[in-house]
């Protein structure tokens, strides 16, 4: 086991500016000081722009927001007014520093049978955040976030390419009821609450149902024949898929790996067709269009 590199607090402040700085402007973000946090719950309470990358991460619109009030936190211990912010927020985080897991004798070491991340729930701490997810429902997003990463050097490249949130998973308060513990791979994959057995998806910005910000204004019903066959098309289609979104390389990666582990194991050239349609289907859905193969 070791623990990450890096502060807690320095993964907060990073993830905080970035939370704060949208295409469009800049939307407020109210920090909890430690006495503070113990009361309320929550590292950062902000109010992201309604186009701010956070909202696709999270996949979810942006909620209407709501203005805090003490008695969000009855019937245990209230913060003072003063304390709380005055306006509308919309999402409501605790950042988690994560540690990593190496051995046979992790203690979920039986679920991932490799080195996994993992971080720890504080029982007061996730009963309050647990009571201000179930109040704020409908109007602002309660969750915990903790990075893919572990190693300084991978803090501090998220942190010049300002990719802090787009490599952090985010998990709600609800699916972490009566656990210890979470662990992971990665964001974007699945999860293990701990005591548990049940995986549970972990929210990411660039898993394979990602969004893209600009999807194409025109949309035709063009009919293309194919000059080759099935597997060259496919093949063709998934290339310039994944050389208009990258990330979608390092994502079939991690699912070729995780249908791996599951005992899914196909000939390399089905394979090899299964990721090239997954690489259309994923870059169709983020741009909101259609694409089928139409037999004669």
């Amino acid at each position: 086991m070791a623990w990450a590199e890096f502060e807690e607090k320095e993964y907060e402040v990073a993830a905080d500016i970035e939370l704060a700085t949208g295409p469009t402007g800049i939307g407020p973000v109210f920090s909890a000081g430690q006495v503070l946090e113990s009361i309320v719950g929550y590292d950062a309470a902000a109010a992201p722009t309604v186009d701010h990358p956070i909202w696709r991460l999270l996949n979810a619109p942006r909620p209407p927001g709501i203005v805090l009030v003490p008695g969000h936190w009855a019937p245990s211990l209230r913060p003072l007014p003063q304390q709380i912010p005055s306006s509308p927020v919309s999402f409501i985080v605790q950042y988690k520093r994560p540690e990593w897991m190496v051995g046979a004798s992790a203690g979920q070491w039986r679920f991932w049978r490799q080195p996994y991340l993992r971080f720890t729930i504080r029982p007061k701490q996730q009963a309050v955040m647990l009571r201000l997810q179930q109040k704020l429902r409908g109007h602002a997003l309660v969750r915990y976030a903790s990075p893919g990463f572990w190693r300084r050097g991978d803090f501090e490249a998220a942190l010049l390419r300002r990719s802090i949130l787009s490599e952090s998973g985010f998990v709600g308060p609800d699916v972490l009821a009566g656990h210890r513990v979470w662990t992971y791979l990665q964001p974007g994959g699945i999860g293990h609450a701990n005591p548990s057995r049940t995986q549970r998806p972990f929210e990411e910005l660039s898993d394979l149902r990602l969004k893209l910000a600009e999807p194409p204004q025109s949309r035709g019903r063009e009919i293309v024949k194919l000059g080759t066959g099935l597997p060259d098309h496919l093949a063709k289609l998934g290339a310039a898929a994944r050389e208009r979104e990258p990330r979608l390389r390092v994502e079939l990666k991690r699912w070729d790996g995780l249908l791996a582990r599951e005992g899914v194991i196909l000939p390399l050239r089905q394979m090899t067709a299964v990721l090239d349609l997954a690489s259309i289907v994923s870059l169709m859905t983020a741009s909101r269009l259609s694409w089928y193969v139409l037999a004669r």
